[in-house]
């Protein structure tokens, strides 16, 4: 007996890995900031602190990255298949919510505060 890959599809629960994707993104947020404050040494002590944590920042980063995208993309499958609109939307959430905080933070920084190049 074969099942179509569009049966497939339509079985999962997309709501629900929405909602672990969603929540694995805020984990990796959670680790780097904390690689992030880890990284903040002394003054005078140089760039080391940051340097010995940057595999931390960028792999959070990379996490954070893919978690968020495959959260859209299982929240759009969970609404569009009805397969768990509810907890989709929470994800949705959830991650517009993260996007909402990071925003916050970001508009708090004075622009000359950052010099880029």
């Amino acid at each position: 007996m074969r099942v179509s890959s569009r049966g497939q599809i339509r079985s999962r629960s997309w709501g629900l890995c929405a909602l672990f994707l969603s929540l694995l993104a805020w984990a990796a947020l959670g680790v780097v900031l904390f690689a992030f404050r880890r990284a903040i040494g002394a003054p005078g002590d140089g760039d080391h602190g940051i340097l010995a944590m940057q595999p931390w920042i960028v792999g959070g980063l990379l996490v954070l990255a893919v978690a968020a995208l495959g959260t859209l993309i299982a929240a759009a499958l969970g609404w569009a298949l009805r397969r768990g609109r509810v907890l989709a939307g929470i994800a949705a959430g959830l991650l517009l919510a993260m996007l909402v905080l990071i925003l916050l933070f970001l508009g708090g920084i004075p622009l000359g505060a950052v010099r880029l190049g």
